[in-house]
């Protein structure tokens, strides 16, 4: 049969379709424990950064604690 050839049809140039590599490229060279990851506290809702070597951790997996909370509640890894 035929085909309609839409504007959304139209290939992309090849430039724009490596902006969004070029970025990746950038945040994947720093390791895990270089890259900030803010989290809201389960307990007292501050935000921290869950990757900072302290006691924070997710408790059951899921919940953030920050490092108070965590040595204040007695939880630890």
């Amino acid at each position: 049969m035929f085909k309609i050839n839409n504007k959304d049809d139209v290939e992309k140039p090849k430039e724009e379709e490596n902006v969004g590599v070029d970025q990746f490229k950038k945040i994947s060279d720093k390791s895990e424990d270089e890259v900030e990851k803010i989290e809201t506290c389960y307990f007292c809702l501050q935000k921290f950064d869950i990757n900072q070597d302290d006691c924070s951790h997710y408790k059951y997996g899921k919940f953030p604690m920050c490092d108070y909370c965590s040595q204040f509640y007695g939880f630890y890894d």
